[in-house]
């Protein structure tokens, strides 16, 4: 009787291996709310019921769903992967922002997503090598946002009406 409750688990491991991310989302779906109607099987089978939300947050992350991403993290339980994988869809989403303070906002939010994950999982080298980076990359864009005007002028001077701009080489 488990072994026919626990199919669908079974046959999105299987879809997610042969590389079939959307049937094997949709499996993990199933999975979830399975396990939401029955909150005994979630204290019976916690594994299983955690690792079927990590992996759709693995898919959504993978498929480029990161508005769907985003959304379930705000309803999902506390779990590493979740909140690894949001840190990485915030992180990602900076890549589309031209303004530093913009920027910075979204990776500020990346790491506190990261440092959330490594609170949950000490051990994951991913999320602390993404939480120092992205730690990093903020540091770099602060110092790059305080430099002072002055210092920008004398490093790229403007041109005087009537001169030639400089041309760019290399």
């Amino acid at each position: 009787m488990v072994s026919v409750w626990l199919r669908p688990y079974h046959q999105a491991l299987d879809s997610l291996q042969a590389g079939a991310l959307e049937e094997s989302f949709e499996l993990f779906v199933k999975v979830e709310s399975r396990f939401n109607s029955i909150t005994l099987a979630r204290q019976v089978f916690p594994e299983i019921y955690f690792d079927s939300i990590a992996s759709q947050f693995y898919i959504l992350y993978t498929l480029g769903n990161y508005d769907d991403l985003l959304e379930k993290s705000a309803t999902s339980p506390v779990l590493a992967d979740v909140h690894f994988w949001t840190g990485n869809t915030l992180f990602r989403r900076t890549g589309n922002l031209d303004e530093p303070q913009e920027q910075v906002a979204w990776l500020e939010r990346a790491s506190d997503e990261f440092l959330k994950a490594i609170e949950l999982a000490p051990d994951d080298w991913n999320a602390k090598y993404n939480y120092e980076f992205t730690n990093k990359l903020i540091d770099e864009l602060k110092e790059e946002k305080e430099t002072p005007p002055q210092i920008m002028e004398i490093l790229r001077p403007r041109p005087q009406e009537g001169e030639q701009p400089f041309q760019q080489t290399g």
